[in-house]
């Protein structure tokens, strides 16, 4: 089996596969028929029509605040094929939801019947219009209808083209200082072109979502691209881990793409479900928003007997590079190769470096985004002569294999030693007893910042601070070690998963001293 020709937009693809393989499952979920291929541009018809038919169309932002599930998946899909869908954690408070709302001044905000009661307060005091999604659990997964009580006129019905944004994705931050990121239909037909060869997707592939999806990771990864490709994606309401696995035996996927939270969560589970584990059906498994602990790794490649794929992603661009698929070689410690386009290292001064250099990870291509939403001076500063600047150090290997060593922003300046945060995790979680480890900086009178760590333990153990001091002498210059600890239950993340160092270094307000 192959994956399917890609066409240029959304709709034309998903109507090209409807013709071509018309009996492929496209969306599954437990418990409910799936939704095929060939049924799917009529899912999408019905979105389109029920939009223009509030006065919505092409260019219009439609915010989505819905929960996991098939129904979530097609109106995703539909929307982004007609105007532009930016979704929201429906966890968020009312406060926070009227600061978005505000923001980005959407044409409409699209809730679950019965639910969202925040979403739907936020929108009626801004005079936001309210979609109900309506699910219908009789029919096919990804089934329902879009009502509302208003109607208006349609300025550009229709379904959208290639230039035209498909979706709004806000990048990491608090409610007032992220950056919001249009991205075009043919960014994602870009990025489905290239996963098909990296990836090797065929309809034979079925995916099992796990990443939510008012995520990027989610959305796209996860979501769009492989539907795109013209694989199936199962998809739950939400991710728990008894019912991640009774889909791995029910639906046997060949693939999932997850954090490194669920990575985690999953290895730890494993050993609970062995018949299951030892009769899956996988192919790979792919790990993104964050780096991934070598022995959460290992560990997943022991258990289910499948590569698992790092690479590097971002809001501004959701797969810059990743490790190949076997035979061709992986490089464990580096998130692989380039997918499309060009990724490059470039020092301070703007110049190119070559092989085994370190400097600042840029990237060129047709799946880089083409700058924020209103706000041109962000802009200005990332896209540089036609280069995305990521904030992201590294270094790329004469095979050009790309290896991250941190942030920019998160450099700790001791006295003016520069300190990457990932330098010192890395060697802290080599000792027995770290499950878990984050480096921050912490506030010192003389030096401006000096290193603090948290750690959390492995379970049953108490990890001795002059032990782990003496571990980390043989591993670390002396600036570089840590001078004060805690010990955590868990490390604060952000709706990501990623460390947050910023709470660390909060939260840090009465440490341990350690003997230097």
């Amino acid at each position: 089996m192959t994956a399917p020709r890609i066409e240029d937009t959304l709709w034309t693809t998903f109507a090209s596969h409807a013709k071509a393989i018309p009996e492929v499952k496209a969306i599954l979920a437990p418990d409910r028929e799936p939704l095929l291929f060939r049924d799917l541009p009529a899912r999408m018809m019905e979105v389109r029509d029920a939009l223009n038919g509030f006065g919505i169309g092409r260019g219009d932002i439609v915010v989505g605040v819905l929960p996991g599930g098939p129904e979530t998946a097609v109106c995703l899909v539909g929307v982004a094929a007609c105007a532009a869908y930016f979704p929201l954690d429906p966890n968020l408070t009312e406060g926070e939801l009227t600061r978005y709302l505000r923001r980005i001044n959407p044409k409409a905000v699209i809730v679950a019947e019965g639910e969202a009661q925040s979403a739907r307060r936020a929108a009626d005091g801004l005079g936001i219009m309210t979609i109900d999604l309506i699910a219908r659990t009789d029919q096919p997964s990804g089934t329902f209808k879009l009502e509302s009580r208003s109607s208006a006129q349609c300025d550009l019905p229709g379904w959208g083209t290639e230039a035209d944004t498909a979706l709004y994705i806000a990048t990491s931050g608090t409610t007032s200082d992220h950056k919001l990121i249009p991205r075009k239909q043919r960014h994602m037909i870009a990025q489905a072109r290239a996963a098909v060869t990296h990836f090797r997707f065929t309809t034979a592939d079925l995916g099992l979502l796990i990443m939510p999806l008012f995520h990027g990771h989610g959305m796209e990864q996860a979501l769009t691209v492989p539907l795109l490709a013209g694989s199936g994606i199962v998809c739950p309401p939400v991710f728990e881990i008894r019912t991640f696995f009774e889909n791995l035996a029910r639906f046997r996927p060949t693939w999932y793409s997850a954090g490194f939270s669920h990575h985690s969560a999953i290895l730890d589970a494993a050993g609970d479900y062995p018949k299951i584990v030892e009769n899956n059906n996988l192919r790979y498994i792919r790990s993104g928003s964050g780096r991934l602990d070598p022995r959460v790794i290992v560990g997943l490649e022991t258990t289910f007997g499948v590569p698992v794929i790092e690479g590097l992603g971002m809001s501004e661009v959701p797969c810059v590079t990743c490790n190949p698929l076997p035979p061709a070689k992986r490089k464990p410690g580096t998130v692989g190769i380039a997918l499309d386009g060009n990724v490059e290292i470039m020092d301070d001064r703007g110049q190119l470096l070559g092989p085994n250099s370190e400097g600042q990870i840029v990237v060129r291509g047709s799946m880089v985004f083409e700058g924020y939403l209103e706000d041109p001076a962000a802009t200005a500063a990332a896209l540089v002569d036609g280069w995305y600047h990521t904030g992201d150090l590294g270094c790329l290997d004469d095979e050009g294999y790309l290896t991250i060593v941190g942030r920019i922003k998160e450099l700790i300046n001791r006295g003016g030693e520069k300190i990457r945060p990932g330098e010192v995790e890395v060697a802290l979680m080599q000792h027995s007893d770290v499950k878990e480890a984050a480096a921050f900086p912490f506030p010192h009178p003389t030096l401006g910042e000096i290193v603090g760590a948290a750690i959390v333990p492995v379970t049953g153990t108490a990890p001795d601070r002059k032990d782990l001091m003496r571990f980390l002498a043989d591993k670390l210059a002396p600036y570089k070690i840590p001078r004060d600890f805690t010990v955590l239950e868990s490390l604060p993340k952000g709706r990501t998963g990623k460390i947050d160092r910023t709470a660390l270094t909060r939260m840090h307000t009465t440490p341990v001293k350690i003997p230097a």
